[in-house]
């Protein structure tokens, strides 16, 4: 259930949420003990950065598969409280300019997310893993909404980008939209692996073999590779996709840039077992136009001057606060 729950946080922050004030004032427990940091006396704590190191780690596994390197953590803590600190300082000034957010937005919110679990229960159950009530959450999302207008307010209106100013980009980055030849295949894959015993690649081998014979003799490729593949592409009747160069094995990516559309291989072995490939299109190495990307580039642009707006803004901020950091 955790997954749900680091789920729950980046759609908060896909929200709109991602400038939030994430931190409430810390019991004083003697010492600056349970803080990481104040922000005009107001604490930051441990617990918070360790809340946001823990989803971090658990986007990081279920997107990519990686977990933060040991030697790395002291840094991406450190950023994770600037963070943090950038935050309280944008809460603060929502309230130095008696910006309000209604109940009802609140409320609506709060229904929002719950909405993205299967039951109430399985909601508070999230909510117990993660440390929060539903009144701290409530909070936060108060002040979320509170930020999230002092950002439409004050910054947004300096995040301007014009065609002229993507084009411009277009024309000083051509690497940037340089598209390689790729092809579409599908394939059937019986798996064997290197240490199998031969006479059960050599079975392995054989029944591939009589799969190409049915294809040969004119059998759906697809319903085949649905029969008989171990690939979880075999639910889609073996198609992988587009891919260019490099993204696949030698061996079969030698194969499927050597057909035509429409042409199935012969056996290939790979580490994986053996395949029968088979190209459904090809894509020649082209340059994507300016019209075609004109709109991504407008997107990249303006988050790249949002953040530097944002930055400037939370520096000023900074000018007149008094931000401390403890071990």
């Amino acid at each position: 259930m955790k997954n749900k729950m680091v789920v729950f946080f980046i759609c908060l922050a896909l929200a709109g949420l991602a400038f939030a004030a994430a931190a409430a004032k810390a019991e004083e427990k003697g010492g600056q003990e349970g803080k990481a940091a104040s922000v005009n006396g107001v604490a930051i704590t441990q617990e918070e950065v360790n809340r946001q190191m823990f989803i971090l780690e658990q986007h990081l596994l279920s997107t990519q598969g990686t977990a933060i390197r040991p030697e790395m953590i002291p840094a991406v803590r450190s950023q994770i409280l600037s963070d943090l600190i950038d935050k309280e300082l944008l809460y603060q000034e929502t309230q130095k300019q008696k910006i309000v957010v209604e109940d009802k937005a609140v409320n609506d919110r709060m229904d929002a997310l719950k909405k993205g679990f299967p039951s109430e229960e399985a909601f508070q159950d999230e909510m117990g893993q993660m440390k929060l009530s539903e009144e701290s959450l409530k909070t936060q999302i108060k002040k979320d909404l509170a930020v999230q207008q002092l950002v439409e307010k004050d910054i947004m209106k300096n995040v301007k980008v014009s065609d002229e100013d993507a084009k411009a980009f277009y024309d000083a980055h051509p690497e940037y939209f340089k598209e390689p030849e790729r092809v579409r295949a599908s394939h059937i894959l019986i798996r064997s692996e290197a240490d199998d015993d031969p006479v059960n690649k050599a079975d392995r081998r054989k029944k591939l073999e009589a799969v190409k014979v049915r294809v040969d003799q004119g059998e759906d490729f697809a319903a085949l590779a649905k029969e008989f593949s171990h690939c979880p592409s075999a639910e889609k009747g073996g198609d992988l996709g587009y891919f260019e160069r490099g993204k696949m094995t030698k061996p079969f990516e030698d194969a499927a840039f050597s057909m035509k559309p429409g042409e199935v291989s012969d056996i290939v072995v790979t580490d994986f077992g053996f395949h029968l490939i088979k190209v459904t299109d090809r894509k020649p190495e082209r340059t994507i136009s300016f019209d075609e990307a004109k709109e991504r580039i407008k997107q990249h642009l303006q988050r790249v001057k949002f953040l530097e707006e944002k930055n400037n803004y939370v520096a000023e901020l900074t000018k007149k606060s008094k931000v401390e950091r403890y071990p």
